[in-house]
């Protein structure tokens, strides 16, 4: 909720202060995306195979909304990435690229 809000807003202001950090307006960009991101309610209708994946050391979103949009979507499979953060594709590329491949080549069947 609200408190989550505020987390994520602290964490995304911590970064555009950074020198090397996204850049003030990107960070706010970012920031009011995650605010009007809210879907729950809709998840159930997406009936296509859906590979769910997250990072086991996220520190931006909490594993368990992985786990509530998996259990939301009919048709879903859930990957744990170990050792990917929020940006898995750069933290752990080569997992998440076999996660993939293995995804397609089950529903490909």
């Amino acid at each position: 909720g609200d408190d989550r809000r505020r987390e994520i807003a602290a964490k995304w202001r911590e970064i555009a202060a950074e020198e090397n950090g996204l850049g003030g307006k990107t960070a706010l960009r970012q920031l009011l995306a995650a605010a009007r991101f809210y879907v729950r309610q809709r998840l159930s209708e997406i009936d296509r195979p859906t590979l769910v994946i997250y990072g086991d050391e996220d520190v931006f979103v909490p594993q368990k909304n992985s786990r509530v949009i998996f259990e939301r979507l009919p048709n879903a499979f859930l990957k744990r990435i170990e050792g990917g953060g929020h940006e898995v594709m750069l933290d752990q590329g080569e997992a998440l690229k076999k996660a993939l491949d293995e995804f397609i080549h089950m529903c490909s069947r």
